[in-house]
């Protein structure tokens, strides 16, 4: 019976997640669809905080309540914590007495503070060099039983899962704009060494070196170099070509499930 009830929570909860995936525009709004669905599910005086650790990216974090958010902010300010320490050692992290805590004094200030008496934090790995940590937050004495983390693990397990899809899909955005960033700015520097060669009668080749020698004897970039002579000339700023103009971007969807029918 109680594998028949965790099976039926698994997939509710993959149900959800699926549908704040197709509804978030990046990471952070996941992020909030995680804790609106986490936070529905919990007790009265029991908060939630979802954090994503990446090593080349700041965190990225989103809490149930503002003493929940403010216990994030404390740990990841001094990067210091029950959470951090988590992903640092690879399994769950259970604080049983927030007001004994030394450990991690930031973190424990804000928590006392907000009136948490007892956390438990799980992480898992989203992929690599980033992992998801779950931080949940009570303002009663809680035992944190067995049970109750089994159930917590597999949640944070679809939450991995769900944001590998999301930063699958904002890492080619990223990588989209990356490029049309790159074209955009190859067609003004082509537009000022047309400029240059019309006005010195040289190559195209002695254009680009004109301005190249002009970029770094002023520290400016290229394209801020050809773009201010574009306008010296023209009298208006250069445009973006058409083809540069961003599409919206069409993001992976996440197999469906089925949900269990009441």
């Amino acid at each position: 019976m109680v594998t028949m009830q965790l099976s039926l929570e698994h997939a509710e909860a993959v149900g959800a997640l699926q549908d704040a995936l197709a509804a978030a525009t990046g990471v952070d709004e996941l992020l909030g669809g995680v804790v609106l669905h986490a936070a529905a599910h919990v007790p009265d005086g029991v908060h939630v905080a979802v954090t994503v650790h990446r090593t080349d990216r700041d965190p990225r974090s989103a809490g149930s309540s503002p003493g929940a958010s403010s216990c994030v902010e404390a740990e990841l300010g001094s990067y210091d914590g029950p959470s951090v320490t988590s992903v640092a050692q690879g399994h769950r992290v259970v604080v049983v007495d927030v007001d004994a805590e030394a450990w991690w004094p930031a973190w424990r200030s804000a928590a006392v503070a907000a009136g948490f008496r007892t956390a438990a934090v799980v992480t898992r790995t989203v992929r690599e060099e980033c992992a998801v940590t779950f931080t949940v937050l009570s303002e009663r004495q809680e035992s944190w039983d067995a049970d109750a983390l089994v159930r917590t693990e597999l949640y944070v397990q679809e939450v991995a899962r769900a944001l590998e899809v999301c930063l699958r899909w904002a890492d080619g955005a990223e990588l989209a704009a990356d490029l049309r960033s790159t074209l955009a700015g190859r067609a003004v520097i082509d537009q000022a060494v047309g400029v240059i060669m019309a006005e010195n009668r040289c190559s195209a080749e002695d254009a680009r070196a004109v301005l190249e020698s002009a970029s770094v004897n002023r520290n400016v970039d290229p394209r801020d170099v050809a773009a201010a002579l574009i306008e010296s000339v023209t009298g208006v700023a250069p445009s973006v070509p058409a083809e540069f103009v961003a599409r919206p971007a069409a993001r992976p969807r996440a197999s469906r499930r089925p949900r269990p029918r009441g």
